[in-house]
């Protein structure tokens, strides 16, 4: 959102799994909809609960080490925090989404999509950013899912370093 309000300041865009498209895929819904109940909110950010979503979320499981694990647990121990990710889930924001679809369009710096094949939360979201910027550098990681970041550190990385030279 920060970039489409302020696009003057932006030389280049990265896009990594992430829902930019108002029309939301059924898993979203879902997800976004779980976050709402109290009992099951809370159950999704408790450290059992990051731990079932990373290992839901990256296909790679042989890289879900006890430290990996830890290092997402990490920022969320204290209940405080864990209802800062509650915000975040609860904020998305359909009319922002909307303001985003419009203006996409419109931005005129080089952009990167990058998302997993395998990614089953968001994968469609990906696609439909794909049609709305055509012209954009479009990279589906093989063998990975929803956190790139997890299962293939090494490609992501290059991929976006690259891309920002």
């Amino acid at each position: 959102m920060w970039a489409i309000r302020n696009i003057e300041k932006v030389n280049k865009i990265v896009i990594l799994d992430t829902t930019l498209h108002p029309d939301l895929s059924l898993l979203m819904k879902i997800l976004l909809f779980l976050v709402k109940i109290p009992g099951i909110r809370n159950l999704i950010v408790s450290p059992s609960g990051l731990v079932m979503c990373m290992k839901t979320g990256v296909y790679n499981k042989k890289v879900m080490t006890e430290e990996v694990l830890s290092a997402y647990q990490a920022p969320f121990i204290s209940l405080n925090d864990r209802q800062v990710l509650l915000k975040t889930l609860t904020s998305l924001n359909i009319e922002e989404l909307n303001e985003i679809v419009e203006n996409i369009s419109k931005i005129n710096v080089p952009i990167a999509i990058i998302f997993g094949e395998k990614d089953f939360l968001l994968a469609s979201d990906m696609k439909k950013v794909r049609d709305m910027l055509p012209n954009a550098g479009y990279t589906i990681l093989p063998d990975c899912g929803h956190f790139l970041q997890v299962d293939q550190p090494e490609k992501l990385s290059k991929l976006i370093a690259e891309f920002l030279a």
